[in-house]
């Protein structure tokens, strides 16, 4: 709570700042517009939890030990948006993130009292997506270029499957939760007319997922579009 207190004090103060380099310009950009963006988004999974977990399966006659791993964090991502700029600076905006998606694999040896060694295959996929509601600041920084500034609150539903492989057998089990995470955003727009932008903007969401699913932050940049009516 402290942080998104302090997050919006930062967003209230530079909003507030721009309010002194009100163009016409600025002016016209009061009402509603929607928008969307693409790009690339990191997942900062701890996946050594998961394998911390395989590990303890093993029973008093067995020993496992992860010989390789394979962790793809970073994956297309997009979001959308829909908004009102009750001012030409501060404004309330829905959005819809898909953030993406984790892979993981791990190669693992189990041995066996008393049997020959087997391979062990440990899987993991992990994915996030949902509405936002966030407030947006626009500071005017040169004509047609504005610094954009968001603060919001994603209610993301977190999918996390997890399986492991032994010869043919393989059975995986899925997890989800919905919870709401601090959202943060930062980027440049600029007008090409009174109608269309175009934007580059940094999202971060703060500890998204709960401890059946796995918390993490998910880092997402992105380039789009939007278009004021």
């Amino acid at each position: 709570m402290n942080m998104k207190r302090y997050a919006l004090s930062i967003l209230l103060v530079a909003t507030g700042c721009g309010l002194a380099t009100t163009s016409a310009r600025a002016q016209q950009a009061e009402g509603w517009y929607v928008g969307g963006n693409f790009g690339r988004s990191t997942l900062h999974y701890d996946t050594s939890v998961y394998e911390h977990y395989i590990e303890s399966l093993a029973n008093s006659q067995e020993s496992l030990k992860f010989t390789s791993t394979k962790v793809e964090r970073r994956a297309n991502a997009w979001w959308a948006d829909a908004g009102y700029m009750r001012w030409s600076h501060v404004g309330i905006e829905l959005d819809f993130l898909h953030l993406g998606e984790l892979t993981y694999h791990g190669q693992a040896t189990l041995t066996t009292v008393g049997r020959p060694n087997r391979s062990l295959v440990a899987m993991t996929d992990v994915s996030s997506r949902g509405p936002a509601l966030t407030l947006r600041g626009r500071v005017p920084l040169a004509d047609g270029l504005d610094l954009n500034l968001r603060l919001g609150d994603y209610y993301g539903r977190t999918a996390t499957t997890r399986g492991y492989a032994i010869g043919t057998f393989y059975q995986p089990t899925t997890k989800t939760s919905t919870v709401s995470s601090l959202l943060l955003g930062a980027g440049l727009s600029y007008s090409l007319d009174h109608h269309w932008s175009l934007h580059a903007d940094y999202l971060h969401v703060n500890q998204t997922g709960d401890s059946n699913t796995g918390r993490f932050n998910v880092d997402l940049a992105s380039a789009g579009v939007s278009y004021t009516f």
